[in-house]
């Protein structure tokens, strides 16, 4: 089975050489690179970066090394490559798309309620559609905030893990110890 990009041509098919359309975007892997194509097939962003998330809220989260940034639809990096990737970003990846597991590590860190997963000194926070940190990154790990509430882990997530709910100022509302 194949399926076809309208500028590159016919390629084997695997479920891990594209995402779900968002937007109007898919990011699509050619080779060992992602960019994104339109609903006709053709390139919207070139095929230049490590990874691509979805786009969500006008901009998608890209990896280039160990870094990451945000490009418009135009392909325009709008926040650039300054926020840290997940160490293992590297490593985690394989010429077969099969055995490529780094294409879901970029998706938590699109934009949602108009802050999005970023991370800095191996912590995570949140930033805005500025760039700037609007919750600074104290946490282990982050997930993306869902009707103004967003799940952190709060300490090392192997020793002393625990887990709290915040809202987008960055208040806990509930907070969980996990049992040891």
């Amino acid at each position: 089975m194949t399926f076809c990009v309208t500028s590159v041509g016919c390629l084997p098919y695997s479920h891990k050489l594209f995402k779900n359309f968002s937007e109007g975007l898919c990011a699509v892997r050619v080779g060992n690179k992602w960019g994104y194509i339109d609903k006709t097939g053709k390139f919207a962003i070139e095929a230049k970066y490590d990874n691509a998330g979805t786009f969500s809220e006008g901009l998608g989260c890209v990896r280039s090394g160990l870094k990451c940034g945000y490009v418009d639809k135009t392909g325009k990096l709008v926040l650039p490559l300054q926020y840290e990737a997940y160490a293992h970003s590297n490593n985690a990846r394989s010429n077969n798309p099969d055995w490529d597991f780094t294409a879901g590590l970029i998706e938590k860190l699109g934009f949602s309620d108009g802050l999005a997963v970023a991370r800095r000194d191996g912590k995570e926070g949140y930033i805005d559609h500025s760039g700037k940190f609007v919750i600074e990154p104290t946490f282990a790990s982050a997930s993306p905030f869902e009707d103004g509430v967003a799940r952190v882990e709060t300490g090392d997530m192997q020793y002393h893990p625990g887990s709290t709910f915040i809202d987008k100022t960055g208040k806990p509302i509930i907070k969980r110890k996990n049992a040891a």
